[in-house]
């Protein structure tokens, strides 16, 4: 009976583990749809109010992760560190692939003239729609197959100590 119990919970985590990575893959894509919104309107700040990066993102309101990381780059800023600096050592710690295009989209972000930062922000919009696009396609496709890996593994942990 002890058995019996044992592999059922052992089961159950797995399938339970499959189902925190699906949710990981999710708030990636939240966490992204966010930045997206940022990225949406740093460039309607720019285009139309020539507002400068720092005080685009004091303005921004968000209720997400994201707002922490913003948090974190103010506080940088007012602490005398540059815009770029700060973006940099703000969003580094994203454990994300997709780090690169938030990365670059700081760094450019405020150093060059006004077509320059809108064309920046097209840019980073389009790579962050395809991004975005292709996880929500791998979610949907996968979703029920990261629950039955984590439970077949969990099966396979069962038979190899049982």
């Amino acid at each position: 009976m002890i058995k019996i119990i044992g592999s059922l919970i052992i089961i159950i985590s797995g399938a339970l583990i499959g189902k925190n990575l699906c949710n990981n893959i999710k708030n990636k894509i939240k966490f992204l749809e966010d930045f997206q919104k940022f990225v949406f309107y740093s460039k309607c700040e720019i285009e139309f109010k020539k507002t400068s990066p720092r005080n685009i993102t004091e303005n921004f309101e968000c209720n997400s992760v994201l707002k922490k990381f913003f948090k974190n780059l103010i506080y940088l800023i007012q602490n005398g560190e540059s815009f770029p600096g700060a973006w940099e050592n703000t969003f580094k710690i994203c454990k994300f692939d997709e780090n690169k295009i938030i990365l670059n989209f700081g760094k450019e972000l405020g150093s060059y003239n006004l077509e320059n930062q809108i064309e920046t922000c097209n840019l980073a919009l389009n790579n962050l729609s395809c991004v975005i696009k292709n996880l929500k396609q791998d979610i949907d496709k996968n979703e029920k197959l990261f629950t039955y890996l984590g439970a077949c593994f969990g099966i396979i942990i069962c038979i190899i100590f049982f």
